[in-house]
């Protein structure tokens, strides 16, 4: 087997743990503290930076990670919410703090993949960072408005337009991508500010598409105005069973997910890395962890630091070539 296979074959199999809601990667064994990090526990305070604002996939894996710190002996552990240009403020902030423990980041595809890729940033996305795990993350889905009447993907025509959650995020990306895909290259894109905003126009009729988080859709997915067309999981989703995926309707490069992971600041001290990677562990292995994920069609996925590191740079390539396939012309248009 070739290296490009290998890689691809690990790729899909982080995709398809992250469809199937998997458990940890490996098992929940507890980690041993001394005295003197003990102590430091308790006088701490840990902060764990969402750089989106309150609510969706990364609010709840952010708070998971509190949870996790919590009953691992950490004393103050709050959820820092620095919202901002598709998460890069928050993101710049934990890169330029001190590796001392004291900042952790729910990073993602958006901040560490896109978002470098697309625009300038104030951060390295690799040098800057230890990527300690991915958490989890949620397929997304192609829906449209009934009274648009597009029944299968093989009924989409020209002219129609389409919503992302916004320029640049991951949404965006992978719409390109799906309309690249369809053969619909001349399809408008209309970016909005965050998803409720997308299906709010989709619902009123004012765009033909919208591709959304499952997350973001399922409290919609029961609306008789609102058809779902297809999914990017690695299989059929259990909350939208009769939906098929790009993948039966033959388009396998389209699966997909918008994922996050925990990271530090360059730097961190191995004894801070075991100590998170060891709490999160424990608190995966929850079934009730597990289900909460379910409920917000996310999948649950916890890896080692150094699978974390090799899964983002094949991401980063993955869709640095969707960005580079657009063109710079498209990008500035849609910037």
């Amino acid at each position: 087997m070739s290296n490009d296979a290998v890689k691809v074959s690990r790729r899909h199999s982080v995709l398809a743990a992250l469809a199937a809601g998997l458990m940890p990667a490996w098992p929940a064994s507890a980690r041993e503290v001394d005295v003197a990090f003990a102590a430091l526990l308790r006088q701490m305070t840990l902060d764990v930076v969402v750089p989106y604002a309150p609510g969706g996939g990364s609010d709840l894996l952010g708070r998971l990670v509190v949870e996790a710190f919590s009953a691992a002996g950490a004393h103050k552990v709050v959820v820092a919410n620095v919202p901002g240009v598709a998460g890069t403020i928050g993101s710049r902030q934990v890169a330029q703090s001190a590796a001392d423990g004291s900042q952790w980041l729910i990073s993602g595809i958006g901040s560490h993949v896109i978002a470098p890729q697309w625009q300038t940033v104030s951060y390295d996305a690799f040098k800057d960072f230890e990527h300690l795990a991915i958490l989890g993350g949620a397929p997304s889905v192609l829906v449209t408005h009934v009274r648009k009447g597009h029944q299968r993907l093989q009924d989409l025509r020209s002219p129609l337009n389409w919503a992302s959650p916004g320029s640049g995020s991951h949404g965006h990306l992978l719409g390109a991508a799906i309309m690249q895909q369809l053969g619909l290259r001349d399809a408008v894109h209309v970016p909005y500010k965050g998803g409720a905003m997308a299906m709010n126009d989709l619902l009123g009729g004012h765009v033909d598409l919208a591709v959304m988080t499952l997350t973001s859709f399922l409290p919609h997915a029961r609306n008789p105005q609102v058809k779902a067309m297809a999914v990017t999981s690695a299989r059929r989703i259990e909350q939208l069973p009769s939906v098929p995926t790009f993948a039966e309707l033959g388009f396998k490069d389209l699966t997909a997910f918008t994922w996050f992971g925990l990271s530090a600041p360059r730097g961190l001290r191995e004894e801070w890395a075991l100590w998170a990677t060891a709490a999160l562990r424990r608190l995966y292995a929850s079934d009730s962890v597990q289900e909460r994920l379910r409920q917000q069609g996310m999948g649950a996925v916890v890896l080692r630091p150094e699978q974390a590191q090799t899964f983002m740079r094949e991401e980063w390539h993955r869709w640095g070539s969707v960005i580079a396939s657009l063109g710079d012309s498209y990008r500035k248009n849609n910037s």
